[in-house]
């Protein structure tokens, strides 16, 4: 069994909407009814975020001290501002997940291009 993707809202830090992508395992982590990674689905088409912009996101680790990076959708998404939070990755398939905790974040910035 595969995991689920939908679109999903994606504002930046001058409140600028943004299609992006969304593993369904993840936008369904709810702390008391909110989205932990933040945003919303979308109902309505905006841009496809530039491929020069790189999302803010959660540094989270696991109990072995293996880090991974969360995109979070909204500047005050719960797992972006919450230090010690926890959150689920799952794997490529959507079946087994591993706790992770968030002991970070970083902010959104623009991708380092390389002139030819």
């Amino acid at each position: 069994m595969g995991r689920t993707f939908s679109t999903w809202l994606y504002e930046d830090d001058q409140g600028n909407l943004y299609n992006r992508k969304a593993a369904g395992d993840y936008v369904a982590q709810l702390d008391d009814a909110t989205v932990k990674v933040g945003g919303l689905a979308a109902t309505a088409w905006h841009a496809q975020m530039p491929k020069s912009f790189k999302p803010r996101t959660a540094v989270c680790e696991d109990s072995g001290g293996t880090r991974y990076r969360v995109v979070c959708y909204a500047p005050d998404a719960l797992l972006y501002v919450t230090l010690g939070m926890t959150f689920n990755i799952f794997d490529r398939d959507g079946g087994s997940a591993v706790s992770v905790t968030n002991i970070g974040s970083e902010g959104e910035r623009k991708r380092h291009s390389t002139l030819v």
